[in-house]
C-alpha cells in the first residue's frame, strides 16, 4: 500500500490479514525505511534525502518479494528512480529489479 503523509515523504507499508476482514500491519520498519538504509549505505550518505519518496511497483509472482522505486533530493544529491526489491520473508533489500 502507497501511502502520502503529506508532499514530501511517500510510505509503503504491508499489512497481513488474519482474518477474514481484520488485517494487521506486518512488524519491524516499513519497507521504504530498510530500502533508504541500504540506498544511503551503498552511497554513503547520511540517510534519505530530505525530500524521500517510495513507491510500490509490483509484487513477485508468489509475493514473497516487493519491487520498490525510491527517488527524492535535497541541497546536496538527487535520486532518480533507484530500483531495489524487498524480501517479505526477511525484511531484507537488495538493489535492482525482480528477476521473472
Amino acid at each position: 500500500m502507497n501511502e502520502e503523509e503529506d508532499a514530501r515523504v511517500f510510505e509503503v507499508r504491508l499489512f497481513r490479514r488474519d482474518a477474514d476482514t481484520h488485517y494487521e500491519q506486518s512488524p519491524g520498519p516499513p519497507p521504504a525505511d530498510v530500502a533508504w538504509d541500504l540506498y544511503a549505505r551503498l552511497h554513503g550518505l547520511d540517510g534519505p534525502p530530505e525530500h524521500n519518496f517510495a513507491k510500490a511497483v509490483r509484487w513477485s509472482p508468489d509475493s514473497g518479494q516487493l519491487q520498490l522505486v525510491l527517488w527524492g533530493d535535497d541541497a546536496h544529491v538527487t535520486v532518480r528512480e533507484w530500483p531495489c526489491v524487498y524480501n517479505v520473508r526477511t525484511g531484507q533489500v537488495s538493489e535492482g529489479r525482480f528477476f521473472l
